[in-house]
């Protein structure tokens, strides 16, 4: 539920327009009186647009509007919760031909945190090659799929594309993720 509407309840097409109009900040309501602020991206990537409304996560006291860190994934939500997870956004974009693009964003709380996150394999594993996208970022090859991490704040971020030939596009995502204001 964001602000009082159920994602279902009107078109996608309206979704997106919320989503840009309110630009990177969300006010996630979990249970009457708690409130939490999810960075959410205020643009699409290049030739993508919003191919379902953004899965909202929180922690086991305080899940969101999709449940909670182990609804999205499973036991792996322990390493984040003993980084300081509050929550994630996982949001999915699609371009015309039907290729998709992943972006998840973990609040973990506090910049300290959000590097600690990026630091443990558990979470980023060895086998990265270090990039440029405004800040250091993990690089991830395994054919077809390339992924980063990278840290903006309090929140470690991941993209991911499954085609090879998109890894351009999703570095200048990164970039132009890195650059926007919360």
């Amino acid at each position: 539920m964001i602000r009082g509407y159920r994602c279902s309840s009107f078109p996608a097409f309206c979704f997106l327009g919320l989503i840009l109009a309110s630009g990177f900040l969300a006010e996630i309501t979990a249970e009457p009186g708690l409130q939490q602020e999810v960075f959410l991206p205020k643009t699409a990537p290049h030739g993508f647009a919003l191919s379902q409304p953004p899965e909202l996560y929180g922690t086991e006291s305080a899940p969101l509007g999709d449940g909670n860190i182990f609804q999205f994934i499973d036991g792996g939500g322990v390493v984040y919760l003993n980084h300081g997870f509050r929550a994630v956004a996982h949001i999915l974009y699609k371009d015309e031909a039907g290729r998709g693009l992943t972006v998840d964003v973990f609040d973990m709380g506090t910049p300290g945190n959000a590097r600690a996150a990026w630091s443990d394999e558990l979470i980023c594993p060895s086998g990265f090659s270090l990039v440029q996208v405004g800040t250091e970022a993990k690089a991830y090859h395994f054919e077809p799929d390339f992924f980063l991490y990278f840290v903006k704040g309090r929140y470690l971020i991941y993209i991911h594309v499954a085609d090879d030939n998109q890894s351009e596009l999703l570095m200048d995502y990164a970039k132009q993720l890195f650059k926007e204001e919360p």
